[in-house]
């Protein structure tokens, strides 16, 4: 008798858990094949542990970690199957837009290549070897043409797109003035390069290279201020007529820093004779101030820069006569002070503007300087003086912005950031 009980018992285990596994089976494989499952199924969601009727629920709720057939997150399908983003895509760029960045990109290239090209030179200067300068300036040579004829390529396009519109016909006078400029430098460079003497004087020859580098670098630079501006006039254009206008970004040709600042350096040469010989000069450049005006607008911009003036002017001490300049340049004279006390004030003045705090609405705003320092020298004139800082400036930026410069009376040398104890700023636009 116990045995018959012990054997039915067995048969009824063993026949629950077959009837169990195939109910399984069977219901793993309908969610497999994307059918619905019967209520007759009720037995199937308690096998993998969840009650009754909770497996419709988590179909329909994706927090629950069920991913809805033929869906991604952020998408949608269209009636071909294809997912679609639910955000809207940027609006395209006109074709007078993408020439100039695409101008912009070759414009950036050559100025990494002379770039590197000048480091190149500035280490062989004290050892030079004929080998090592004929490479370093045969492939300065090569990347130019091909730099030219990329060029070329994108400024021909923009200037058939906008060449004769009234809003648009000084953006192209602006751009190719400064293309011509930088012609003209890149032929008194290829010409030096074509005439350089491997066989002797190698060091000078080093040295004046260096300085057509320099030169090259600064039209470059010149070139790329342009074209900033050629974005920013570009996408005020683009704005509808009931749009707050684009400001208006001043072109490069109608406002200098440098003719300013050697206005102001004439009139303390006529009313400050007997100090001139102890004079310093500090040229201030505000980074990446397109940017800023592309990205803050112009209200925004003009604010900013009108707070940066203030910090510097409140940072000074009265070390030196604070000048405003035009565009997003200032100065400073710095009277009977040593190139080097004036490097460090000009240095103090860099740090205060790069650790102050400037607030618009609910965004926080940083930005940075470039500073240029020079000294007169007996033989200068305030247009001398003026276009060496203007110089040193351009170096200062080239290295990559938010630095000081020093005009040691040979070549612009970067300056070792003294460390300063100063008191974070905020200022409220």
């Amino acid at each position: 008798m116990v045995l018959y009980i012990f054997l039915v018992a067995a048969l009824n285990l063993a026949l629950g858990f077959g009837v169990a596994v195939y109910l399984g089976w069977r219901y793993r494989t309908t969610l497999a094949a994307g059918d619905s499952w019967s209520p007759n199924a009720a037995l199937g969601p308690l096998i993998d542990g969840a009650p009754p009727g909770e497996e419709r629920a988590a179909a329909a709720d994706p927090s629950c970690g069920a991913v809805p057939a033929q869906t991604t997150a952020g998408a949608q399908s269209d009636e071909g199957g294809q997912a679609q983003s639910s955000e809207a895509p940027p609006p395209e760029k006109s074709p007078g837009e993408q020439s100039v960045d695409d101008l912009s990109r070759e414009v950036m290239q050559y100025q990494q290549q002379v770039a590197q090209t000048d480091e190149k030179l500035r280490a062989c200067a004290d050892d030079p070897q004929a080998a090592e300068i004929e490479a370093v300036l045969g492939s300065l040579l090569g990347s130019t043409q091909q730099y030219l004829e990329s060029r070329n390529q994108a400024h021909g396009t923009f200037q058939q797109l906008h060449r004769g519109q009234a809003e648009t016909g000084m953006i192209c006078d602006d751009l190719q003035a400064a293309v011509q400029r930088q012609d003209e430098q890149i032929r008194r460079t290829s010409a030096m390069i074509e005439a350089f003497d491997y066989q002797s004087h190698l060091a000078e020859g080093c040295h004046k290279m260096l300085d057509q580098t320099g030169r090259l670098i600064d039209s470059n630079g010149q070139l790329r201020e342009t074209i900033d501006v050629v974005k920013v006039k570009l996408a005020g254009n683009r704005q509808p007529q009931n749009a707050n206008p684009a400001p208006r970004s001043d072109s490069p040709r109608e406002l200098s820093g440098r003719t300013s600042l050697e206005a102001e350096l004439r009139k303390w040469w006529s009313t400050q004779p007997d100090r001139v010989a102890h004079l310093s000069v500090a040229m201030i450049e505000l980074d990446d101030s397109a940017r800023l005006t592309q990205e803050r607008g112009g209200e925004v911009a003009g604010k900013i820069l009108r707070a940066v003036g203030q910090l510097l002017e409140a940072a000074g001490g009265g070390e030196g006569r604070f000048l405003r300049l035009p565009g997003q340049q200032f100065g400073c004279l710095f009277p009977e002070t040593d190139t080097r006390l004036a490097a460090n004030a000009a240095e103090r003045l860099r740090q205060t503007v790069q650790q102050a705090h400037l607030h618009h609405d609910e965004a926080e705003i940083r930005v940075t300087i470039s500073c240029a320092v020079v000294g007169a020298a007996p033989e200068d004139t305030p247009g001398t003086l003026a276009e060496r800082a203007d110089a040193t400036l351009r170096e200062a930026k080239r290295y990559g912005c938010n630095r000081t410069f020093l005009h040691d009376g040979k070549y612009p040398t970067p300056v070792v950031p003294p460390v300063f104890s100063l008191v974070e700023q905020h200022a409220t636009l």
